[in-house]
């Protein structure tokens, strides 16, 4: 009876969705030519996959949004210029990130852009493939 009760708890354990942490959902104004950190965030306990989208309410040429770990230059993940996108990554444990948006294309007028920023813990790797970063 015991073994049937630690084999139910470890089934569900491993069968349960995985946990969604909103770290910010709104609507940011990039100006043109603009490029800003829109959230900072450690992760300390335990690794995750951040899920950035967006969608582009105004502004011709689309937006850029990147994750950067700190003291790197160079983007873990990033999609390329869109009006709307996705973009998913694993981060690791005991690492500060950031998240940037872009609006380098648009040379006049501004964009409004819907964005959220998740944190999935307990996602298995299989999940969703690794992002990578464009340029």
């Amino acid at each position: 009876m015991i073994r049937l009760a630690l084999l139910i708890a470890a089934i569900a354990i491993l069968g349960a969705e995985p946990q969604r942490v909103v770290l910010m959902q709104e609507l940011i104004r990039l100006e043109a030519m603009e490029k800003r950190t829109v959230v900072m965030f450690p992760l300390e306990q335990q690794g995750a996959q951040i899920e950035v989208k967006f969608d582009s309410k105004r502004g011709g040429e689309g937006v850029r949004a990147s994750v950067y770990a700190k003291g790197y230059t160079q983007a873990l993940a990033g999609t390329a210029y869109e009006l709307a996108g996705a973009l998913k990554a694993p981060l690791e444990r005991e690492r500060e990130y950031r998240v940037e948006v872009e609006n380098l294309r648009q040379r006049l007028g501004h964009a409004l852009v819907d964005l959220e920023v998740t944190l999935i813990f307990g996602a298995r790797p299989g999940d969703t493939p690794p992002a990578t970063a464009t340029t």
